[in-house]
């Protein structure tokens, strides 16, 4: 499949900071970023923008560190942020294009080439990219002249070939499109993008052995491909030769292991050629990627049908007629199974809507009641469902993504946790309320306590002598802190009985002690998702707590409003969570797992634009499995 290549050219100016401190920060920052370690490059420039707010390069430096880490809102913000403070620094406008693409706002993109290509005629990096940007938008005519003036300035530079023939092709000029592949083919034969075209277009004018041959050398010139295979694979198919097109196929799945269209076409070939089981299994995998796939669960019911498993050809034929209630062949078909399992009832009245349709046709009648398009990646008509399927070939396939080394982590997308009391060993990122000060000058025990949503677990064997000490002090009478220490070090051996009793007696004994209306809150919580049986009851319970958590902190302190999101959203009451977890951030902006967990609600409703806002600012505050999520999620569309 045919690619352009966005270039990115991204320059750092030397002039320094004002004041040395500035200037050491920002200097450390910009070695994380020569080294590709932009999590930490990103603390850097947190802490200069905390410093200086005016200044303008600290967030030029902090898009390129988001932008590395696939977060373009995020950097396309901080773009903004810098130019609103320096509107002449041509750079970021590049870099801003960039974000913007990314964004699908391809109209700002363009405008912000514009804006580098005033200063400088022949930047090569801005002309190619507006003219992409152009092509997607359909200004068919400003990506032409851009493409001109790029062909006069640079007249062998091939990318540029490539592109006029897209726009040929845009304009249905097939031929015009040949001429200039072919012409860039005579600058050079080593380019896999050129032959991949190529073949593309011999495919289009269905001369098989020439696309094969075109995308053969595609596939010699970058062997991980899995397009270039595809395509290969396509023209053996039409041709016949299926030994060869199955092995193209296998080569796009190893490659692309979820590769959609890959498993639809080699399962077609596989019930081509009688291998019936292993073509259900293809259009198993394509029915879970899309249930409403139309073509591949028709498929897959014809193989149904033709292996004996009739009760499940009739499900699949009978999930088609729901949603297309005139499809005759499907009440045929599902006529003919209904028989063999002894259901003559049900044939018969399939037959008779067929008949029905026979003779509407017969006497020139239009099919009654509705009928319904399903528009997904495969559908075409049911009446061709033999036929190979292809990705769409839209422009924007030609935007390639731009991306740095990212950190790239394996993160789960589980919600973070309660905000509740824990021990540690040393300092780590808490939460502030003067009665854990409190607690901590009493040196019960050598562990320090904190509020934290995420604090390293202690070792058991640490837990177990600490335990023990604390076992004495409330035998001696010290019962409210102690109790509250020993409940959440029960918690933590999951020993859960124990740790609800221990928070409710220093609740007897203190009803408005925080800590430890924090730990019975969060040891409910804990219950309720270790043991099913009864999460609903410790759901309800672990709320009440929170109710009144919100209530003796006079409803100003965001980590309770945090956790009686976290309950509601545990409940499934995800308009309310979020509303709960908005109210936490008015009143502390900073608090990075309520923009983490909101973005996981905001996903699960399908506000993308929300969810991506909210990550992007979980990662800039520190909570950095965020641009995991920001990278690899599926759900936006």
């Amino acid at each position: 499949m045919l690619r352009r290549l966005f270039v990115i050219l991204f320059l750092f100016p030397l002039t320094l900071l004002a004041q040395v401190n500035t200037e050491q920060v920002t200097l450390m920052g910009r070695h994380a970023l020569y080294f590709d370690d932009f999590l930490t490059a990103i603390r850097y420039f947190n802490k200069v923008i905390e410093t200086k707010p005016y200044l303008d390069k600290p967030y030029y430096y902090r898009a390129f560190a988001k932008f590395s880490l696939e977060d373009f809102r995020g950097a396309e913000e901080d773009c903004d942020a810098c130019l609103e403070r320096n509107p002449y620094l041509t750079e970021v406008y590049q870099l801003r294009g960039l974000c913007r693409i990314h964004n699908k706002n391809f109209e700002g993109a363009v405008a912000d080439y514009g804006k580098v290509l005033e200063e400088e005629e022949k930047d090569f990096t801005s002309r190619y990219n507006r003219a992409l940007c152009n092509l997607e938008i359909k200004a068919l005519d400003a990506a032409e002249e851009d493409i001109e003036k790029l062909l006069r300035f640079f007249p062998r530079h091939y990318r540029a070939y490539l592109v006029r023939a897209q726009i040929s092709l845009e304009r249905t000029d097939t031929l015009g499109a040949t001429q200039w592949v072919d012409s860039l083919l005579v600058l050079t034969q080593r380019d896999a993008s050129a032959w991949s075209m190529r073949a593309k277009l011999a495919m289009a004018a269905e001369t098989w052995t020439l696309a094969d041959s075109c995308a053969t050398k595609a596939i010699e010139l970058e062997t991980t491909e899995a397009d270039h295979y595809m395509l290969r694979a396509g023209a053996r198919h039409s041709m016949n030769r299926f030994d060869a097109a199955h092995r193209d196929y296998n080569e796009v799945i190893r490659l692309v292991p979820h590769h959609f269209v890959a498993h639809y076409n080699r399962g077609l070939l596989r019930a081509t050629v009688g291998d019936d089981h292993n073509a259900i299994d293809d259009f198993n995998f394509v029915l879970t990627e899309e249930p409403t796939n139309t073509l591949a669960r028709y498929n897959r019911a014809l193989l149904y049908e033709r292996t004996g498993k009739y009760q499940e050809a009739i499900d699949d034929l009978t999930f088609l007629i729901k949603e297309y209630p005139n499809f005759v062949y499907g009440y045929a078909l599902r006529a003919d199974c209904k028989r063999r399992i002894g259901d003559i009832k049900g044939a018969n009245n399939d037959d008779a809507f067929v008949e029905r349709s026979h003779l509407d046709l017969r006497f020139g009648k239009s099919p009654k009641g509705p009928t319904k398009k399903v528009v997904t990646r495969t559908e075409k008509s049911l009446e061709n469902y033999r036929q190979l399927v292809e990705e769409e070939d839209t422009t924007n396939t030609l935007l390639n993504e731009l991306i740095g080394k990212v950190q790239n982590l394996t993160q789960g997308h589980n919600p973070m946790g309660m905000i509740a009391p824990v021990l540690v060993q040393r300092q780590q990122s808490a939460y502030f309320y003067p009665e854990i000060d409190e607690i901590n000058r009493a040196q019960l025990v050598p562990l320090r306590l904190v509020l934290s949503a995420d604090a390293d677990k202690l070792p058991t064997s640490l837990l177990e002598v600490t335990q023990l000490q604390l076992n004495t002090l409330v035998s001696n009478g010290d019962e409210r802190n102690a109790l509250v220490l020993r409940s959440i070090i029960a918690a933590e051996l999951y020993n859960f009985t124990d740790a609800f009793d221990d928070a409710s007696g220093a609740l007897a004994t203190d009803s408005l002690c925080i800590t430890a209306l924090l730990q019975r809150c969060n040891v409910n919580y804990l219950m309720a998702e270790l043991i099913p049986e009864s999460r609903v009851l410790k759901l309800s319970a672990a709320l009440t707590d929170a109710d009144r958590l919100i209530a003796l902190t006079a409803s100003a302190w965001a980590p309770a409003f945090y956790n009686k999101a976290v309950i509601l959203a545990a409940l499934g009451r995800t308009t309310e969570a979020i509303s709960e977890y908005t109210r936490a951030i008015t009143l502390d902006a900073h608090l990075a797992p309520a923009y983490y967990n909101r973005a996981l609600l905001y996903l699960s409703v399908e506000k993308y634009d929300e969810a991506e806002k909210d990550l992007s600012r979980a990662g800039e505050l520190g909570l950095y499995k965020s641009y995991n999520l920001l990278k690899n999620s599926k759900h936006k569309p």
